[in-house]
């Protein structure tokens, strides 16, 4: 996308939050959080150096958990001069769960505010990633470290931060 866009003369950042992808250190724990603002810091960071850069119109673009952060991030700065839209590719609104365990979040969001660092099955399944990765029947080629084939298991803390988020901009 991102070389397909630079090619119609579009400039083209990627952010990988903290404790994702190239951003995630082997001491950190796979995408823990507590609190989706937490990812603030960085993307005014990143959006101040790009107008800096000379960008003069700035466009979000977030997919899955970063459409959920973007969307936040738009919503709490609003009145901000470092960017003028967002674009979502399959947001993360809700949890594309069955109706018994939607049911259940709630309590799980809950509870995990006690209890942060319990951790439960949870993500996308092995035949996601084997549909994206060239290794198996995908096109995209990717470092399998920073994006596994079985997401690793979530903890409490990681789940009452997408719903508290989800709930927020319901």
């Amino acid at each position: 996308m991102a070389c397909r866009l630079n090619e119609r003369g579009f400039h083209f950042y990627a952010l990988d939050l903290r404790k994702y992808g190239r951003s995630w250190l082997s001491h950190q724990k796979f995408n823990d959080i507590r609190d989706i603002r937490t990812y603030f810091e960085e993307i005014t960071l990143a959006l101040q150096m790009i107008r800096e850069e000379g960008s003069r119109t700035t466009v979000l673009l977030g997919h899955s958990t970063g459409g959920l952060i973007a969307t936040l991030y738009a919503k709490e700065h609003g009145d901000c001069s470092l960017f003028e839209g967002i674009m979502l590719n399959s947001p993360f609104f809700d949890f594309n769960k069955s109706w018994f365990v939607k049911k259940c979040i709630p309590f799980v969001s809950f509870v995990g505010g006690f209890l942060p660092e319990i951790k439960i099955v949870g993500g996308f399944t092995e035949q996601y990633g084997e549909f994206l990765h060239q290794e198996s029947r995908g096109e995209w080629e990717y470092d399998l470290a920073w994006k596994p084939h079985v997401a690793p298991r979530i903890n409490l803390g990681w789940i009452r931060a997408i719903h508290k988020a989800q709930r927020e901009l319901r």
